[in-house]
């Protein structure tokens, strides 16, 4: 059986482009890391991994009510300039992790949306401490809009895959 833990993999094996697609790297704006100084010092060590890129994806959910993009955005672009000076070998893009809330279909219609990868590919995170119902008709709309939802540490969601 094929493992990853079994033998010693660089991440330029497995990530042979060497950008991490979802990280909360972004300072102060979720739960991941809090200081921007903390943030600098990660992208050092993310380099001494081979990775020379990395996708921001903030949490927008009702946890975090002030992210919006637009908010998002701000943030994004002072921590860029702060990341170019120190790291200009170092990129970064913006994007969001979404978790489909009462609120997710209103961020669709107004456009307010932070695409991951490609500008259908939406992130989206299921909430595991609270369910919402009706989550799969949400992701189900997200395709009759146009955009692919992905879901985000499928791992999680033995839960929500065994509701009715």
């Amino acid at each position: 059986m094929f493992s990853l833990f079994h033998k010693h993999r660089s991440i330029r094996t497995l990530l042979p482009d060497g950008v991490d697609t979802h990280c909360h790297l972004l300072p102060g704006v979720d739960d991941g890391v809090p200081h921007a100084d903390e943030a600098l010092e990660l992208i050092t060590a993310m380099k001494k991994l081979g990775l020379s890129s990395c996708i921001c994806t903030p949490h927008i959910s009702r946890r975090f009510p002030m992210n919006t993009p637009a908010v998002l955005r701000r943030a994004f672009c002072r921590f860029q300039q702060l990341v170019a000076a120190a790291h200009p070998d170092f990129s970064l893009q913006l994007s969001a992790e979404y978790e489909p809330d009462e609120h997710f279909i209103s961020h669709i219609e107004q456009g307010e949306i932070l695409p991951w990868l490609q500008p259908e590919m939406i992130l989206v995170e299921l909430s595991i401490s609270r369910p919402l119902s009706g989550w799969a008709d949400l992701l189900v709309e997200l395709l009759h809009r146009g955009y692919i939802p992905v879901l985000a540490h499928p791992e999680r969601y033995h839960r929500h895959l065994s509701e009715p």
